[in-house]
């Protein structure tokens, strides 16, 4: 299992990265479909690293490059390929993707030496050929227990690192800093719980 994720109302969707496979599970935990299989044609799913799930039920697989992002819209529909834009250097690699007002939104790491660039992308729902990439937001040093982060609070997204005591938003002017920042880097999970519950 590569990555999975919940929704309250959509369920589950878990990546086996192994077979290039999605499973959708109901929120109770009961199969609903699986999709994907290993190659690189249409529908399937080469190096596939983490998975998005929205209210619809629909699914997005991000590709380790953080070169393209694969839809899977819905059983009746046929799966997307979009290519996404180069960051803002020659490798990048993907680290999330996330179903925040109405579109996706991909977080990738871009390298450029001994530091790397924290980058987003965001990929219409309605629209998938509106594809934009937004501005290198920090920099962090190439930790290997340092990943970026992308949290939804009310209505903004902010992006950073678990390594930050401060996200900043990717729309419009802002931060989110925690109170009391721990002082190594936490896992992901636990930093994204930190800044969300100050919504609270």
């Amino acid at each position: 299992l590569a990555d999975a994720i919940a929704h309250s109302a959509a369920g589950w969707a878990l990546l086996d990265r192994a077979a290039g496979e999605v499973q959708l599970l109901d929120p109770m935990g009961d199969p609903i479909r699986r999709f994907g299989r290993r190659g690189d044609g249409p529908g399937e799913l080469s190096r596939p690293l983490h998975v998005g799930l929205d209210p619809g039920g629909a699914v997005a697989v991000l590709d380790a490059s953080a070169r393209h992002l694969d839809l899977f819209p819905g059983a009746a529909r046929p799966a997307l390929r979009i290519p996404l834009p180069a960051g803002a250097c020659a490798g990048s690699f993907g680290d999330g993707v996330l179903h925040f007002a109405d579109a996706w939104w991909i977080a990738r790491r871009c390298f450029t030496g001994p530091r790397s660039d924290l980058e987003v992308v965001r990929v219409s729902r309605t629209d998938p050929a509106d594809v934009r990439a937004r501005r290198p937001l920090t920099r962090m040093n190439t930790d290997p227990h340092m990943t970026p982060l992308l949290v939804p609070v009310g209505g903004t997204l902010f992006m950073g690192s678990n390594r930050d005591a401060c996200l900043e938003a990717v729309d419009a002017p802002g931060r989110l800093c925690l109170p009391n920042p721990p002082a190594i880097a936490i896992p992901d999970t636990a930093a994204i719980r930190m800044f969300a519950d100050l919504e609270r």
